[in-house]
């Protein structure tokens, strides 16, 4: 479980990675609920990073729309009132690396 202040964050795999976000509540987590955005695909959602303030999570998918679709690349969604935006790819020369992290 990856937490930085009151949110956490779960990532769920047998053979594709999902993220769920847990919020700290009182003192106990709340159930981690699945995002919205892994609902359905087939794409693999992996090594979740949710911003000390909470507003921002970066995550690495296989999802298609980013200038790398022949590997993961690194998105991010941000904190709305609603729950989690829709998924934006970050840069495209961040994106075209061959690895992210080491």
């Amino acid at each position: 479980m990856e937490v930085q202040g009151k949110i956490g964050c779960v990532i769920a795999s047998r053979q594709k990675g999902n993220s769920y976000p847990s919020k700290l509540d009182n003192g106990r987590w709340t159930e981690p609920e699945m995002v919205p955005f892994c609902k359905g695909d087939s794409f693999m959602y992996t090594n979740p990073f949710i911003v000390p303030d909470g507003k921002k999570m970066f995550f690495t998918s296989t999802r298609s729309g980013a200038v790398s679709e022949d590997k993961e690349n690194i998105w991010y969604v941000e904190r709305t009132s609603s729950g989690w935006s829709n998924p934006k790819p970050i840069s495209p020369e961040a994106n075209s690396m061959t690895l992210h992290f080491m």
